[in-house]
Formats: C-alpha cells, sequence, structure tokens
C-alpha cells in the first residue's frame, strides 16, 4: 500500500515491522467498523454520484435500483439508510461493512502486505 499512496517502499523500516495476520487486522478494526463502513458508504456514493447516478426515491425489497435510469435506493447518508433497511428489509449497511472487512483479502491478492511497527 505504501507505494500506491506516493510513500516509496524503502521508507518503512521492515526491521521494526511485521506482518499483521487477518486476525490481528480483524481485531484492529473491530473498534472503528462502524466509522470505517460509514466512510466506505460516503466513498460508494460518490462513485456513483460522478457517474451520473441519482437517489432511488421509494426503494422496496423487489427493486432498490434502476440501472437504465441510473437510480439507487441507497444514494443517502448513513442514518438514512436506517430507513431505506426498513422499506427493503435488508441490511445495506452490511456492504459497506463487508467492504471494510474484506479489504485484508484484497490486499493480499494484489500481493502486499499490512505491517505494524514493533517499535511502539
Amino acid at each position: 500500500m505504501i507505494p500506491v499512496i506516493g510513500v516509496p517502499e524503502s521508507t518503512v523500516n521492515k526491521e521494526k515491522a511485521r506482518i499483521l495476520t487477518k486476525d490481528e487486522y480483524l481485531l484492529k478494526i473491530q473498534d472503528h467498523l462502524e466509522s470505517l463502513a460509514e466512510i466506505e458508504h460516503r466513498r460508494w456514493c460518490a462513485f456513483h454520484f460522478l457517474r451520473g447516478w441519482d437517489v432511488y426515491p421509494n426503494p422496496t425489497a423487489e427493486k432498490t435500483k434502476d440501472e437504465e435510469m441510473k437510480l439507487h435506493g441507497c444514494l443517502v447518508s448513513w442514518q438514512e439508510l436506517d430507513h431505506v433497511i426498513e422499506q427493503v428489509g435488508e441490511n445495506c449497511k452490511n456492504y459497506d461493512r463487508n467492504s471494510i472487512i474484506g479489504l485484508y483479502d484484497m490486499w493480499k491478492e494484489l500481493d502486499y502486505e499490512i505491517v505494524v511497527r514493533e517499535d511502539g
């Protein structure tokens, strides 16, 4: 990940770092999962809005989006998702939570490792 965000990999002191296991990753994000999921939801909304999507006004369990019209019922704030959940009968917030949980596997698949510093 370091090279992706523009920090040369050589700045990571490999002697003072160790690779984080998936269980350790899940433990580290546990207390922050809701706020990270909310950030992920904002990112997902921005992605869709930038591509011309808009809010589907009255989503139901049968129809949450209209791909042809580029409308989606979940293109609302994190707080407003609670109302969508009531309408559709599915916890839409779990998609965002699962995206954060799945980041570890995605980075591993891309041949990156998450490291933690051992020096404090």
